[in-house]
C-alpha cells in the first residue's frame, strides 16, 4: 500500500462534515433521526455512508448530555479535533499516512482513510498522469481561428521516475 496524504484524510473528514451538516438541514441542529433516516436512504453519498455514521456518532458521544443537540459548529470542532489527534498524531515523520500508521488509528480515522482513498481514486484526471502511468494530453487552438490542433504531454511529477 502506498501511503496516504494527511491532507487527503483531513478533506475526507471535511467532506463527512459537510454532509453532516446537510443532513441536519436549515434548523441549525442535526438529531440522530435525521442521519439514520439518511444513512437508509441515498442522501449520504455510498462513500461516505462509513465515515459519516461513525463521525456522527463520535461527535454525539463527545458532547453527550441529556438533550444535548449537535450543531454545525459541534461538527466544526470535532473535525479540528479529529484532525490533530486522529490522523496528525499518526504521521510523526510527516511522509504520509502508512499502512502499519493506519493500523494503529481509531475506527473514525481508518474510516477517513478509506473514504479518502475512495475519493482520491474517483478523482477526474487534471491532464496529469493517469493510474497506469500514462500521460495526460491537452488540445489547444492555434492561431486566430485555425482549424489545428496540438497535442502537449503534461506531467505533474518532476524529473525521472518514482
Amino acid at each position: 500500500m502506498s501511503r496516504i496524504a494527511k491532507a487527503d484524510v483531513n478533506r475526507a473528514l471535511e467532506t463527512a462534515a459537510k454532509t453532516l451538516i446537510k443532513i441536519g438541514g436549515n434548523d441549525g441542529r442535526i438529531s440522530r433521526a435525521e442521519v439514520k433516516n439518511a444513512l437508509a436512504t441515498d442522501r449520504v453519498p455510498r462513500k461516505q455512508v462509513a465515515l459519516v455514521d461513525i463521525f456522527f456518532k463520535f461527535i454525539d458521544n463527545r458532547d453527550f448530555r441529556e438533550g444535548a443537540q449537535v450543531t454545525p459548529a459541534d461538527v466544526k470542532r470535532a473535525v479540528e479535533y479529529a484532525k490533530k489527534t486522529m490522523v496528525a498524531k499518526y504521521d510523526l515523520d510527516n511522509n504520509g499516512l502508512s499502512k502499519d500508521e493506519v493500523a494503529k488509528m481509531s475506527l473514525t480515522g481508518k474510516r477517513a482513510v478509506d473514504l479518502a482513498k475512495a475519493l482520491k481514486a474517483s478523482a477526474p484526471s487534471t491532464g496529469g498522469r493517469a493510474g497506469g502511468g500514462e500521460a495526460g494530453t491537452v488540445s489547444t487552438r492555434i492561431g486566430g481561428g485555425e482549424a489545428g490542433t496540438r497535442r502537449v504531454t503534461v506531467s505533474t511529477r518532476g524529473g525521472g521516475g518514482e
